[in-house]
């Protein structure tokens, strides 16, 4: 018999699944949150309601379909029960109709020296990168403020629900993501997003952030990886500057913290120490907080039993590898938006060779663009075979590390990896400095932050700012073009040889 939470949990993640999906129109909405989840014993679904007409609204309108809903995400079919108590009446109201005001943000003192304002993020204006500041901390100052009581939120403006390609393997994810997004600090919290690299993980986490300040511009919403929220407290430390960065965390209203893995990887007992106690106070001031990471929250190593369970205390969805139909959605999408003419069948060729990380599909797509654009030939499937040769040709399972991609780069372009690791921006070095990067990117798992802290950078901006450079410059230069395809060549080569010797 399962009570209380999960009851009420799977029926929350039907409601606002269905109603993402426009299934779900206002009015039935509200008649649903009248129902109040019971318990689930066996395959039998109890829910409450305060009177006979809900009852009958409910039986006659939307019962069947939830029913399916929530079988769907409990995983076996189930049978609806519907009780009448009286009781509940006092207990409850039909919300409203319209979109969800976001309370009124925490109270943050304007003497405060870490919290200054930006108005909600728009592609002109946003910036995803930490400014660089006297103050060791993570800067919340954005440029040209001139009011006192926002902060940077750091989120980008392109990773959005309106974006983001919805499928069966996403699809519980997405609508938790959604429901947190339209009630922050009351459902799901923690929301606990986990999955293998490049499946969407940073999109949905963006996408809470830009929905919430859409709705209100004066929202404090706070976007860092793991690693920058470690070495955040690690140079508040070394300047005893410690409450300025408890400051910093505790005073937003929703924290979006990526890639948590890597607090236990790298982090110090001190630095967990300063998250859990980051964690309860935000919590119990019913804060959000939205994680991701690579597992689930049991299967995180390093971290003490009492942040597990607390991962684990909201919800955690899982998003798992996209089936080939949501692949080619999400390729179309990409097209769409980068304004590339790809035909279907270059898509469905794509999707069926890539099938274990969208990100790396959708470099793909962009590679076989930018050699159809050079070459001035149609995007066909038999331009992105060309293309895509070195990429797709990988029919054992060989593993690319970024040691591999910095020593093959360095050999190529004759550097050293120190080179490419230094802060020397000459051309000769930053060319090969960024390809390396953006090879990092494309061939293996790491995070952007990872990628950053192997090639010796304050933080990812850098990277960033190194894989846009290429990919357009893809498009324009032919040289730029070969290099990177025999580049690609040359690592896939090594690391097979690699793995021939080893095996």
């Amino acid at each position: 018999m399962t009570e209380g939470s999960p009851a009420r949990d799977a029926w929350n993640a039907a409601t606002e699944l269905l109603r993402a999906e426009g299934k779900l129109s206002d009015s039935q909405t509200a008649f649903v949150r009248l129902c109040t989840p019971l318990a689930l014993v066996d395959d039998v679904f109890m829910i409450g309601v305060s009177s006979d007409f809900v009852k009958n609204w409910i039986s006659e309108h939307v019962a069947e379909l939830m029913t399916d809903q929530v079988s769907q995400i409990i995983g076996r079919k189930l049978t609806l029960m519907i009780s009448i108590d009286p009781s509940l009446s006092e207990q409850q109201s039909p919300p409203p109709a319209q979109s969800w005001n976001p309370p009124a943000p925490s109270s943050a003192s304007d003497e405060s020296p870490a919290l200054h304002s930006v108005s909600a993020p728009d592609a002109e204006t946003i910036s995803p990168t930490l400014e660089k500041v006297d103050s060791p901390s993570l800067s919340f100052t954005a440029a040209n403020s001139s009011e006192k009581n926002h902060f940077k939120s750091r989120l980008n403006p392109r990773y959005t629900f309106d974006s983001f390609v919805v499928g069966e393997s996403n699809r519980f994810a997405h609508a938790t993501s959604f429901a947190v997004a339209e009630n922050p600090g009351s459902t799901y919290n923690p929301l606990f997003l986990y999955s293998d690299s490049g499946m969407g993980k940073t999109h949905l986490l963006h996408a809470i952030g830009n929905y919430v300040m859409r709705l209100n511009p004066k929202y404090k919403v706070l976007y860092v990886s793991s690693e920058e929220f470690m070495n955040s407290f690690i140079n508040a430390l070394s300047n005893n500057q410690r409450m300025t960065f408890k400051d910093q965390f505790r005073s937003v209203d929703m924290l979006l913290i990526d890639d948590i893995q890597f607090l236990s990887r790298r982090g110090k007992d001190s630095t967990l120490t300063e998250f859990f106690h980051t964690f309860n106070a935000l919590t119990m001031s019913s804060k959000q907080i939205v994680i991701s990471s690579d597992v689930a929250p049991k299967f995180l190593t390093g971290f003490e039993e009492r942040l597990i369970s607390r991962f684990s205390a909201g919800i955690t969805a899982s998003i798992d590898i996209p089936d080939l139909e949501t692949r080619i959605a999400i390729l179309d999408r990409k097209a769409k938006a980068g304004s590339i003419q790809a035909p279907r069948e270059v898509l469905e060729y794509i999707a069926t060779q890539m099938t274990t990380n969208v990100r790396e599909m959708e470099g793909a797509l962009q590679r076989a663009s930018a050699w159809a654009s050079l070459n001035h030939q149609p995007l066909s499937i038999e331009t992105a075979e060309i293309a895509l040769k070195d990429v797709l040709s990988d029919p054992e399972s060989i593993e690319i590390t970024a040691g591999l991609i910095m020593a093959q780069t360095a050999s190529y372009f004759d550097v050293t990896i120190e080179d490419l690791r230094s802060p020397n921006r000459t051309r000769t070095i930053t060319q090969p400095r960024h390809m390396a990067m953006y090879l990092c990117k494309e061939l293996t798992d790491l995070s952007l932050p990872k990628i950053a802290d192997i090639f010796n950078r304050r933080d990812h901006s850098t990277v960033i700012h190194a894989i846009k450079k290429i990919d357009k410059k893809m498009t324009e230069d032919q040289s730029l073009f070969s290099q990177l395809t025999e580049l690609t060549a040359r690592i896939k080569r090594v690391a097979k040889e690699q793995s021939t010797q080893l095996s």
